[in-house]
C-alpha cells in the first residue's frame, strides 16, 4: 500500500462483516447502534468490520471495537447522543492491537459544548504498527485521541489525517497508567475550526501531554504537512507540548493568526517545528520548558535563520563610542554617515549606557566587498519601537556610487522589499518601514561594494549592536571606510567631558602635531573619570 509516498505492508483479511447485513440502515437518522453491536459480535480477530457507502450510520451510544479487527468506514458514524463520551473507541487497556488497517470516519450530530474532555470523537487505544486513515472527526471537544495505557503503548503507527474539523482540541497524544505514546507518523491533514464555531473560545491543534504524569517523555511523534487553519477571535495554538520531547512537525501550514505556533512546557525539550507556509513574517514558539532547547524554522525566513559566514560584528556599540568634541561622537571600527559623506565622527548620535540613539539623517555602518558574495543578512539588536531601518548604498568597481535606473540593484524578500531613496545618504535602497526583523537582500552583479547603514526611520534608532553575514558559503571583506582608522581605536580632539569610563581606556588624538600628545588615557575610573595625555610628538 502506498500512503503519502510511503510503502507499507497491507494486512490480509480473513473475512468481511458488513454492518448492513446485520440490520444497519445507513440513512443518517435511524439508530444503527444495535445493528453495529451485532456486527461487532460476529467479528473474529483479523476480520473486517465494513461500513458501506451510505448517508451515514447514526448511533445513540458509543461504539467500542474491543476485538483486533480491521475497520473500513466508507461513510461516517454519526453520534446522535448528548452525553460527553467517546463516540468510537478502537482498542482495549489490557493489551495492544497490532497490524490493523483502519479507515475511520466519525462526526457528531450536534456540536459539542467543548466543556468536557470526555467528549471525544475517535479514541485509538494501545495500537501498535497499525495503518490508520482518519477520514474525518468533527464537532467534538477532542477530535482524535491516541493513547497508550496500562503498561502498553500507542506506537509505530502510521496515521493519515483527513478533515479534523471544529474540535476544541483537534488531536491529543497522551498516556495513562504507565503507558506511552511514541514513534508515530502522522501524514497531512486539515486541522481547522470555522469562524462561526465558538469564535471566542481557545482552540488547540495538536496537544502532546500525559494524563498520569508518570511517563512524561512522549517522543518522536512526527507530523508531515499538517495544515493548521483556525478562525475566530479567540486564542489559537496550533501545537501545545506539555509532556513530550524530540517530537517533530515538518513543512506544516500555519494559517491561523496565532501569536505563537507552539507552546512548550514542563520538562519537554528538543522538539522541532518547521513551517512550509505561513502568512506571518515572524513565527515563534513560546518555550516555557525547563530545558528550552525547542526550535522553529520557516521556509519564509530560512535565509535569515541559516546564514553563511559572518562578515562583520560590531560588538557593543555603546562601549565603542566616545565624544569627539563638544558636538560630535566617534565610533571605533564603524563609520558615521551624514549626507553623502563617510566620516569618523558626526552629530546626531546620543550616547547612553546601554544603547546609542541615532537621529534622522545620521547612519552607522560599514563597507563590504561584494565581488563574490551577493546575498547578505543584517541582524540588529535594537529597542522596540525604535528599531530603525537598514539602508544599502551601492558602488561600482571604481568606488563610484550607483543609482537606480529602473531595475533594482538591491532586492529583498516578498515581505521586506527595499525601495530606492534618492535623497538619503546620496541614494540608497532602504527598508520601507521601521522593523526589528533581520534584513535579507541580494545585490546585482554590477555592484562591487556596498555600504550597509543602520539608521533611523519614523522613530529615532536605538541600537546596541549589529552584524552582517553572507546568506551563502561565500565570505567578504568588511571595513569602516575610513582609511586611517586603526582597528578597535577611538579618535577625539579632547578628553571626554561626559560618560563613564574605566581606567586604561585610551583615545588617539585626531589632529596630531609637533608638541601635542599622541592621545589620552583614563587613569581613574569615573564620570567622566580622570584623563592624562600620553606620549609626545616631537
Amino acid at each position: 500500500m502506498n500512503i503519502g509516498g510511503l510503502y507499507m505492508a497491507t494486512p490480509s483479511f480473513n473475512g468481511l462483516i458488513d454492518v448492513m447485513q446485520y440490520g444497519a440502515k445507513g440513512n443518517g437518522s435511524t439508530d444503527d447502534y444495535a445493528a453495529i453491536v451485532k456486527a461487532l459480535a460476529a467479528c473474529k480477530a483479523g476480520y473486517v468490520l465494513y461500513f458501506p457507502p451510505s448517508s451515514g450510520y447514526a448511533v445513540s451510544q458509543p461504539i467500542v471495537v474491543s476485538t483486533a479487527v480491521h475497520v473500513q468506514m466508507d461513510s461516517p458514524i454519526i453520534y446522535t447522543g448528548s452525553s460527553d463520551v467517546t463516540a468510537l473507541t478502537v482498542g482495549i487497556a489490557s493489551t495492544d492491537f497490532e497490524m490493523l488497517n483502519l479507515k475511520l470516519n466519525v462526526v457528531r450530530g450536534t456540536l459539542s459544548s467543548w466543556k468536557s474532555e470526555n467528549n471525544i470523537g475517535i479514541k485509538l487505544l494501545n495500537l501498535n504498527t497499525c495503518q490508520v486513515n482518519v477520514v474525518q472527526t468533527r464537532g467534538f471537544t477532542i477530535g482524535l485521541q491516541c493513547i497508550g495505557t496500562s503498561n502498553n503503548g500507542f506506537a509505530y503507527n502510521q496515521v493519515v489525517l483527513g478533515n479534523i474539523l471544529n474540535n476544541k482540541i483537534s488531536i491529543d497524544l497522551t498516556n495513562a497508567t504507565n503507558g506511552w505514546c511514541n514513534e508515530n507518523l502522522f501524514l497531512s491533514g486539515q486541522i481547522a475550526n470555522w469562524s462561526d464555531v465558538y469564535p471566542t473560545q481557545n482552540k488547540i491543534g495538536v496537544r502532546i501531554t500525559s494524563q498520569d504524569k508518570i511517563y512524561t517523555n512522549n517522543n518522536n511523534n512526527f507530523f508531515i504537512k499538517a495544515s493548521f487553519e483556525f478562525q475566530g477571535t479567540s486564542q489559537k495554538l496550533p501545537v501545545l507540548i506539555e509532556y513530550g520531547s524530540q517530537n517533530g512537525f515538518l513543512s506544516c501550514r500555519s494559517e491561523s493568526g496565532a501569536a505563537y505556533f507552539a507552546q512548550v512546557l514542563n520538562n519537554s525539550t528538543e522538539n522541532y517545528f518547521d513551517l512550509g507556509y505561513t502568512a506571518n513574517q515572524s513565527e515563534v514558539i513560546l518555550d516555557q520548558s525547563l530545558y528550552p532547547a525547542n526550535f522553529l524554522t520557516t521556509r519564509r525566513t530560512k535565509f535569515l535563520q541559516e546564514t553563511g559566514n559572518m562578515v562583520f560584528l560590531s560588538g557593543a556599540l555603546p562601549k565603542k563610542a566616545v565624544p569627539y568634541d563638544a558636538k560630535n561622537v566617534n565610533l571605533a571600527d564603524v563609520a558615521i554617515f551624514s549626507g553623502t559623506s563617510i566620516q569618523k565622527f558626526g552629530t546626531g548620535i546620543t550616547m547612553n549606557t546601554d544603547y546609542l540613539q541615532v537621529a534622522s539623517g545620521t547612519g552607522i555602518g560599514v563597507l563590504v566587498n561584494t565581488t563574490n558574495a551577493k546575498r547578505f543578512v543584517v541582524k540588529r539588536d535594537t529597542i522596540s519601537p525604535y528599531d530603525g531601518r537598514v539602508a544599502i548604498k551601492c558602488y561600482d568597481s571604481s568606488g563610484n556610487p550607483l543609482t537606480d535606473k529602473g531595475s533594482p540593484l538591491v532586492k529583498g524578500t516578498a515581505y521586506s522589499v527595499p525601495a530606492w531613496y534618492k535623497d538619503t545618504f546620496g541614494g540608497v535602497y532602504q527598508m520601507q518601514g521601521d522593523s526589528p526583523m533581520d534584513f535579507y537582500f541580494q545585490v546585482d552583479a554590477s555592484v562591487k561594494s556596498i555600504a550597509i547603514i543602520v539608521t533611523a526611520g519614523t522613530n529615532p534608532l536605538q541600537i546596541r549592536s549589529f552584524s552582517v553575514a553572507t546568506a551563502d558559503g561565500d565570505t567578504a571583506a568588511a571595513w569602516s571606510g575610513i582609511p586611517e582608522m586603526a582597528l578597535g581605536t577611538n579618535y577625539a580632539l579632547q578628553t571626554p567631558t561626559m560618560g563613564s569610563w574605566t581606567k586604561g581606556k585610551m583615545i588617539l588624538n585626531d589632529k596630531p602635531a609637533s608638541g601635542s600628545p599622541i592621545g589620552w588615557v583614563c587613569v581613574q575610573s569615573g564620570t567622566p573619570g580622570s584623563w592624562k595625555p600620553y606620549g609626545s610628538i616631537s
